[in-house]
């Protein structure tokens, strides 16, 4: 082979070479495909944060753009690496709209489809104020606040007074500055939070506050029907008597009521209210007659007024019967005490003993009693007898007893017949 001939062969396949060189050198990526899957992830009063599917080829980037009304788009990002973002310098409180899209970077950038458009929000940058407890009921609490700028719903969350620290929260969502809690555990005090949020659409992405929020604790449902009310002491002198009840975790306080339980139709005597426990005085209850005792629980609103619950049972009550005379007769030992106004009967109970074993010896109507057997046996000369005596009101076929006699409140006398 001459020269010439070798120098076009090797001339060829150089023009060959060159031409595939030229051609690998010179081809441009196809523009990624279409971003999916992007959604909010997290927020702050002036951030968001994205996610979105990631595209296959690592050499892809990502640019993200937000607008407030669809129409004036700003890059917040031109070069994101992975398929996440932190979006800053944003408003409070404030609805954004998001979209990405990939593209590959040459001699020029081929950019892929935009995704769909998401709604993203941030969090309002103030607390709720004049947070007030408004209304109860025996399973339900009423609250409302001030509204926050930027805020179009609110997360309340709650939970029982007494609970532990590790127990979560009941949630609930509204879009009103008012919210009834309800299905509530009765005789229950609760801690409310409430924090101002701003939603994505109506049933989209909450963005709450972190740390402006509001809290009240100590309210209570309105306590349910009040039981125990026992009335153990009746000053008759002073006229005055103090009534006490069960105490429930809800109540705030007891309204106290006194009516008289002698006429044929009763009228309240007088009525005060206080703690678990209340002192009633009237001039009345120096007298002696039957009167009746009620008390109901209520819970406080935060203006101060009252949600009062149901009223307990009638507690009846009366001074204890006094002795009027205690002597030894023939035929025993005859008793009369003091005619109590409303009484049906009297019950008179009877021991040898002043601080036990006393027995019921007789239930009279009458207002005395000549005792002439105790324990079925006769009296017995120099055998001291104590006594006192229970009065019972009637009402419908039930028997009430008032106040209840007791070994401090006994009367005594020595059998000497």
């Amino acid at each position: 082979m001459n020269i010439s001939k070798r120098i076009s062969k090797m001339l060829f396949f150089v023009v060959i070479a060159f031409v595939m060189t030229f051609t690998l050198t010179t081809a441009v990526k196809a523009a990624p495909s279409k971003v999916t899957g992007l959604k909010q992830t997290d927020h702050g009063t002036n951030s968001i944060s994205l996610e979105w599917n990631a595209l296959l080829d690592n050499g892809i980037r990502y640019e993200v753009v937000v607008s407030t009304d669809k129409k004036n788009w700003v890059v917040k990002e031109d070069r994101a690496y992975s398929n996440t973002e932190y979006v800053h310098n944003l408003n409070a409180g404030t609805t954004y709209y998001v979209k990405v899209r990939g593209y590959v970077e040459e001699s020029s950038k081929q950019y892929g489809e935009y995704s769909n458009i998401v709604t993203c929000v941030t969090s309002p940058n103030s607390k709720p104020k004049n947070l007030k407890k408004t209304d109860s009921t025996t399973n339900s609490i009423t609250l409302n606040w001030s509204k926050v700028p930027g805020a179009n719903c609110y997360v309340v969350e709650y939970k029982k007074s007494s609970a532990s620290y590790d127990t979560k929260y009941s949630k609930k969502v509204v879009t009103s500055t008012k919210v009834t809690l309800t299905k509530l555990s009765k005789n229950t005090d609760y801690r409310v939070y409430v924090y101002p949020a701003r939603r994505a659409g109506s049933k989209g992405y909450v963005a709450a506050a972190s740390s402006d929020y509001e809290y009240i604790s100590g309210v209570g449902t309105t306590p349910t029907q009040v039981s125990g009310v026992q009335v153990p002491y009746y000053w008759d002198s002073i006229g005055e008597i103090k009534v006490e009840c069960t105490p429930k975790e809800s109540a705030d306080g007891y309204q106290y009521e006194v009516w008289t339980a002698y006429k044929s139709k009763d009228t309240k005597v007088t009525s005060t209210t206080g703690g678990s426990y209340g002192y009633l005085k009237s001039t009345a209850l120096k007298k002696k007659n039957f009167f009746k005792v009620r008390v109901r629980g209520y819970a406080e609103n935060s203006n101060g007024s009252k949600k009062y619950g149901q009223w307990s049972s009638w507690k009846y009550v009366c001074q204890q019967p006094r002795m009027v005379n205690i002597s030894c007769i023939s035929k025993g030992i005859k008793y009369s005490w003091d005619k109590i106004q409303g009484a049906y009967k009297y019950d008179l109970y009877v021991s040898l003993k002043k601080d036990s074993g006393y027995k019921k010896a007789a239930s009279v109507k009458k207002s005395n009693y000549t005792l002439t057997k105790f324990n079925k046996k006769s009296l017995k000369k120099g055998k001291t007898y104590y006594a006192y005596v229970v009065a019972y009101n009637k009402v419908g076929k039930k028997l009430y007893s008032g106040e209840a006699g007791d070994a401090n409140s006994c009367w005594y006398i020595t059998y000497n017949r």
